[in-house]
This record gives structure tokens, sequence and C-alpha cells, in this order.
């Protein structure tokens, strides 16, 4: 027995969970968050991105080896590599999913793998009128609000 408590209730606010987690665990090790997003040196741009690609390396062993528990371990590295590198570069992450997740939910399924550019027809595609994610319009916002809140208080 790993003590395990599995509810359906708990799930409903795993991203703000995940999130939490990821803030105590880059605070635990002082692996300090930019206030406002900044994608830091190249050298810390490679680590991050060899870090990722590590954790892919592990899911491709682990599904061509058909090992549920590593895949599951590998799906659930990545996830908290991923965030963890968003965190640490200050991205506003709910905000940016939210706007990733609407504009994704406008897209449709492929009736046929000669629609999609996988040859799936497991795909999803853009329909002709799709506007991609307003994330650049969102950082904007961002800065904005932070640059406010760090201008002296009159």
């Amino acid at each position: 027995n790993l003590g395990l408590v599995l509810n359906i209730g708990e799930i409903v606010n795993v991203s703000d969970d995940m999130f939490h987690d990821i803030s105590e665990f880059h605070r635990k090790f002082r692996l300090d968050k930019h206030k406002k997003p900044n994608l830091g040196t190249s050298e810390y741009q490679e680590f991050r991105l060899n870090f990722i690609k590590e954790e892919v390396a592990e899911l491709e062993e682990a599904l061509k080896n058909n090992d549920k528990a590593l895949v599951f371990d590998a799906l659930i590295d990545i996830v908290y590599v991923t965030l963890g590198t968003a965190y640490v570069m200050g991205f506003p992450w709910r905000h940016g999913w939210n706007e990733v997740h609407d504009t994704n939910m406008k897209k449709v399924r492929v009736d046929s793998g000669k629609q999609s550019k996988r040859g799936s027809t497991y795909d999803v595609i853009k329909p002709r009128d799709w506007q991609p994610p307003r994330l650049e319009e969102l950082l904007r916002h961002i800065n904005e609000l932070r640059r406010k809140d760090e201008s002296p208080k009159k």
C-alpha cells in the first residue's frame, strides 16, 4: 500500500496544484524566478532545452519497451521540467494556458490522414478562420502591469 488516496474531486484544480508544487521545488533549491518574462542567458536556455530533450528521450525509450510505469513517469517529468522552465522564466502560465486552450478548442478533427500534415486520422487541424493565441499581447499586458506595480508610489 503506497498510501495513495484517489478521489475524482481532487482532479479539479490540478494545474494550480502543479504550479504550486513547481514553485515549492524551485524555492527549495533557490532557483530564482524572473519577475517579468525573461528567457535568461543562452547557457540557461541550452540547459533547459537539453533537460527537456532528456525527458523526451526517456519517454521514447519507455514506449519502445512498452513500460507503462516508465511512460507515466516520463510524461510527468516532461510536464515538471517544462512547467519549471516556464516558472523560472516568469511566464504567466495560467493566462497563457487559457489563451492556448481557447484557441485549440477552435480546431477541428481531420476526416482523413490526407488532411493532416502528420498523415494521421488522430490529428486536429486549424480551420480556415482560426486565429493563433494572442501570447505576445498577453506578455505585453503582463509587462505593463508589472512595470506599474514596480513604479514608485506617490
